[in-house]
C-alpha cells in the first residue's frame, strides 16, 4: 500500500477510503481504512449494584451551483457509529454505558436437534424515527424506516428530512407532516455525508468510495450528475458567502487530517495537513472565514477543535474538547460550537470568539449528537447509551431533567414543532438466522444490537445484545431463544471456557469507569456478580489452560488480568501505548497487544507479564494469529505482513492496491484468504509471499467473511446488497448466493476449539 501522509514538506501524501472493517470497531478506535491514490503533493456512570450471588468456580460534469448549508453536519465516523455501544457507533458497529438492569428468572431454550451447519446470520432490527415530546406531552407518530439509516438532516422549513443509510448506497427522504416514508434515493457506494443547502434546495451527498458528490434536488428527490472528487472524500461542507466547499479527505488513524478547498471553476485544490487525526466535522465561520474542525484525539487523548484560516489554509492553536469526540453543533450566530464527547459523557461549549472552551458539562452517558434550538437558547443532547435526550440552558450551561427514550438515539432533529423532536433510532431488536443449505431457516427474535458465539461443538449459542445489556441463549433450530439474561452495560465480548460450562461476557461499561466481566453458568443461566475489569475494556482472551483471562484496557494504556478460578483480577499489565486488540499464541506463552493508533503491536510474555520491545506495523493495523502459532498476519492501510513469532519481527510486507477489509489464514496457514471490497473480490493469497493467486468475484461491496473449521468455505457478506455467498475455496468457486435480507449484519460460524 501507499505510505501514510508524510510530514515533511514535498512528500507526496495517500488518503483512505472509509470502509475497513474485519471486526465490529468500537467507539474507541479511530476508522481504520486502506488510502486512496494520491494527490499532488501539499502546498508548504456508577457501577452496577452488586449481585449477592457468589461467583461460580471455573475450569480448565459541471456541478450544480453550491448554495450555503443550513448547518455542517458531519458523514458518521465509526466512532459516533458505535459510540452507542457503541459502537458505538460507534462503534464503529459500535460502545457501552449502559443500565445494569435488575435480573429476572430465565429459563433455558429447549433442547433440539443440533443442525447440519451452524453457521447463522445475524440481523438488526428495523430502524425507527419517532416524533418525541420534549415536555412531557404525548408523542407523535413512529415510523419503520427501510434499510440502516444512521444520520439525518431537515430541510430549513422542517417538513422533510433525509436519512443517510451509508449500508446500502442511498438516502432515505421522510415527509415529516404527513409522517410518510418516501422511495430510498440511490447515493452512490458508499454515502458518507450529507449537507442541506440553507435554502432547503439541494442536498449534497459525499460517496467516500466513488469519490464523488451527489446533489440531489429535494423538489423531486431525484440525483443530479455527479460531480468527481476524489476517493476517499469524507465530507463537502459549502462555504455560506460562495460557491466553494471544504473537503475533508479520510486518512488512516493517527495520522495527521486532510483538508482541501473545491471550487467550481478550478475543482480540487492542493491538500493540506491539519491536526493529529482525521477530521471529524467540518463548520464554517458565518463570514466564510474560517474553517472549524472536529477531531478525535490519537488514541486515549482528548479531541481539540482546531480553526483553519480559508484564505492562507493556516491551522490556529488547538482548543482541547473532552474523549470520544461525536457530533457537534454549531449556534446560529456561529459564536459556539458544542462538541459531544461519547466518553466523557460531558459536552464542550467552545466559545469560537475568544477561542476558548468556556464550560464542560455533565449530560450522562454516552453523548452523539446535539441540536440547538432556533433561537439560540437550549441544545438538545441525544444520548446513545443512557437512552435519554438532554436539555443544555446555553445562558447558564447547566443541564436539565432528561427525557427518557425506550431506545438509544442514534440522531435527533428539532424540526418536530414546538415541545416535540424527531428521533432517530438506528436499529431495534433483531434476529438470528441458521443457514440450512442454500436457504435460510426460522428467524430467531434476540434483543438490539446482537452479537452471536457460536460453541465449537455445537452444543450451544449465545447471543450478547449491546443496546439491551443482555445475553440470551439461542436455540440453534430456529425456536425461540431463552429468556434474557441481564448484565452489566454494553455486553460487547462473549467467550466460553473449554468445557462449555461457563459463558464470560464483557461489558464495555461507559468509557469512563470500569467496565465489568461477569461469569454466566450455561445448565443454570445464573450470571456471577459484575467483576470490575478496568476502563474502556476489549479483546476479551482466554488462556489455554483456561483458567486466566485477558482484556484490553484502552482508556488506561494496559492490559487487565483475571484469574477465573478464584474470580479475582490480578496485575495490571501497563503499557506504552492504546491498546485496541489481543491475539494470542495457540500454546498461550505470548500474547500480542496491537496498539493501533500508534502503529505498534507489543509482544507480552503470559508466564511473567514481560512486556518486549514495540514491533512496528503499518497505520490502522489489526491482527490475526496463525492457526500454527508460527506468524501473525497484519493488515494495515493498503498493506499486509507478516510477524515472526519467533523473533517479533515484521519478515514479509506486501503492498495491497485494492481495499482488503477482512482476512483469515486457512487452518494451516498456507494461505490467506481476505475480502477486497472496492472491486467486489475475494482473493486468495500465498502466505510465503503474501502475493494473491486467485480472485473469486464476490458481489459489489463484500466486507464480512469467516472460514469454515477446516477451511474449505468461505462466507462472505455483502451487507449492501443482503448477499450472502458461500465459497468452495479449493476450487475457487462460488458455490451459492443467498438473498440474507432485511439488515443482515454479520454471518458467524462455530468458535474454535479455546
Amino acid at each position: 500500500m501507499p505510505e501514510p501522509v508524510a510530514a515533511a514538506a514535498g512528500a507526496a501524501p495517500t488518503w483512505s477510503v472509509r470502509e475497513r472493517a474485519p471486526r465490529a470497531l468500537r467507539p474507541w478506535e479511530a476508522t481504520a481504512v486502506p488510502l486512496a491514490p494520491p494527490l499532488p503533493p501539499p502546498a508548504p456512570s456508577s457501577a452496577p449494584p452488586p449481585s449477592s450471588e457468589a461467583p461460580p468456580p471455573l475450569n480448565g460534469s459541471a456541478p450544480p451551483p453550491i448554495a450555503a448549508p443550513a448547518s455542517a453536519k458531519s458523514f458518521p465516523t465509526n466512532m459516533q457509529l458505535l459510540a452507542m455501544l457503541v459502537v458505538a457507533a460507534l462503534l464503529v458497529g459500535g460502545v457501552g454505558f449502559f443500565l445494569f438492569r435488575s435480573r429476572t428468572a430465565t429459563t433455558t431454550a429447549p433442547a433440539a436437534a443440533r443442525p447440519t451447519s451452524a453457521v447463522a446470520v445475524v440481523h438488526a432490527g428495523p430502524a425507527l424515527l419517532a416524533s418525541q415530546s420534549l415536555n412531557g406531552g404525548k408523542g407523535g407518530p413512529s415510523l419503520t424506516l427501510p434499510g440502516s439509516p444512521d444520520g439525518m438532516v431537515t430541510t430549513p422549513d422542517g417538513t422533510r428530512g433525509y436519512l443517510l443509510d451509508t449500508t446500502h448506497g442511498r438516502v432515505i427522504p421522510v415527509d415529516l407532516t404527513h409522517g410518510t416514508v418516501g422511495t430510498p434515493i440511490p447515493a452512490g457506494k458508499l454515502p458518507v455525508d450529507e449537507e442541506m443547502s440553507a435554502d432547503g434546495h439541494i442536498l449534497y451527498v459525499t460517496d467516500n468510495l466513488g469519490g464523488a458528490l451527489i446533489p440531489i434536488d429535494t423538489a423531486s428527490n431525484t440525483p443530479g450528475p455527479a460531480v468527481q472528487l476524489l476517493q476517499g472524500v469524507g465530507a463537502f461542507v459549502p462555504s455560506p458567502t460562495d460557491s466553494t466547499a471544504a473537503v475533508s479527505i479520510v486518512n488512516g488513524s493517527g495520522q495527521p487530517g486532510i483538508l482541501a478547498f473545491y471550487s467550481p471553476a478550478s475543482g480540487l485544490g492542493s491538500p493540506f495537513a491539519v491536526g493529529n487525526n482525521g477530521p471529524d466535522e467540518l463548520f464554517y465561520s458565518r463570514d466564510g472565514a474560517t474553517l472549524w474542525v472536529t477531531e478525535p484525539g490519537v488514541g486515549n487523548l482528548p479531541g481539540v477543535v482546531l480553526p483553519v484560516d480559508v484564505a492562507s489554509h493556516a491551522v490556529g492553536s488547538p482548543i482541547t474538547v473532552g474523549q470520544g469526540v461525536a457530533g457537534s453543533a454549531m449556534s446560529p450566530d456561529g459564536h459556539l460550537l458544542l462538541v459531544s464527547n461519547s466518553i466523557d459523557g460531558t459536552v464542550s461549549v467552545v466559545n469560537l470568539v475568544s477561542r476558548s472552551v468556556v464550560a464542560t458539562v455533565p449530560v450522562g452517558a454516552g453523548p452523539v449528537r446535539a441540536e440547538i434550538s432556533a433561537d439560540g437558547t437550549t441544545a438538545w443532547v441525544a444520548l446513545a447509551l443512557d437512552r435519554t435526550l438532554v436539555p443544555l440552558n446555553l445562558r447558564t450551561d447547566h443541564a436539565g431533567t432528561p427525557v427518557p427514550l425506550a431506545n438509544a438515539p442514534a440522531d435527533l432533529s428539532l424540526a418536530g414543532g414546538a415541545g416535540q423532536a424527531w428521533v432517530l433510532f438506528s436499529s431495534s431488536a433483531g434476529d438470528v438466522t441458521f443457514l440450512n443449505g442454500t436457504a435460510l431457516d426460522q428467524a430467531t427474535r434476540v434483543g438490539n444490537d446482537p452479537g452471536l458465539l457460536i460453541a465449537h461443538d455445537l452444543s450451544s449459542a449465545w447471543v450478547a445484545n449491546a443496546f439491551s445489556d443482555t445475553v440470551q441463549r439461542v436455540d440453534m433450530s430456529g425456536g425461540a431463544a431463552g429468556g434474557p439474561i441481564h448484565v452489566a452495560r454494553a455486553p460487547v465480548d462473549l467467550a466460553l471456557t473449554r468445557d462449555h460450562r461457563k459463558l464470560l461476557v464483557l461489558s464495555f461499561g461507559d468509557g469512563s469507569h470500569a467496565g465489568f466481566l461477569t461469569s454466566i453458568d450455561t445448565g443454570t443461566l445464573k450470571p456471577s456478580a459484575p467483576l470490575p475489569v478496568g476502563v474502556a475494556p476489549s479483546s476479551l482472551t482466554l488462556s489455554r489452560d483456561g483458567n486466566s483471562a485477558y482484556i484490553a484496557n484502552h482508556q488506561t494504556n494496559s492490559i487487565t488480568t483475571v484469574d477465573l478460578r478464584t474470580w479475582r483480577a490480578g496485575a495490571s499489565i501497563a503499557l506504552p501505548c492504546s491498546p485496541t486488540q489481543l491475539v494470542m499464541t495457540p500454546d498461550g506463552a505470548a500474547l500480542y497487544a496491537d496498539c493501533a493508533d500508534s502503529s505498534q503491536v507489543l509482544p507480552i510474555t503470559t508466564g511473567g507479564h514481560t512486556v518486549g520491545a514495540p514491533i512496528t506495523v503499518g497505520s490502522s493495523s489489526s491482527l490475526v494469529m496463525g492457526n500454527q502459532g508460527k506468524t501473525i498476519f497484519v493488515g494495515a492501510d493498503h498493506q499486509l505482513q507478516e510477524i515472526d513469532v519467533a523473533t517479533n519481527t515484521v519478515v514479509l510486507s506486501h503492498d495491497e492496491s485494492g481495499n482488503i477489509v477482512s482476512f483469515a489464514p486457512t487452518p494451516d496457514d498456507l494461505t490467506l484468504v481476505a475480502v477486497e471490497n472496492t472491486g467486489g473480490a475475494l482473493l486468495l493469497i500465498r502466505s510465503a509471499t503474501l502475493a494473491t493467486t486467485t480472485s473469486v468475484a464476490v458481489g459489489s461491496r463484500p466486507g464480512v467473511l469467516q472460514l469454515n473449521a477446516d477451511g474449505s468455505r468461505a462466507y462472505v457478506l455483502d451487507d449492501s446488497q443482503q448477499k450472502l455467498y458461500v465459497v468452495n475455496l479449493s476450487a475457487a468457486k462460488v458455490l451459492s448466493t443467498i438473498d440474507v435480507a432485511p439488515n443482515a449484519t454479520s454471518v458467524i460460524v462455530p468458535s474454535r476449539q479455546p
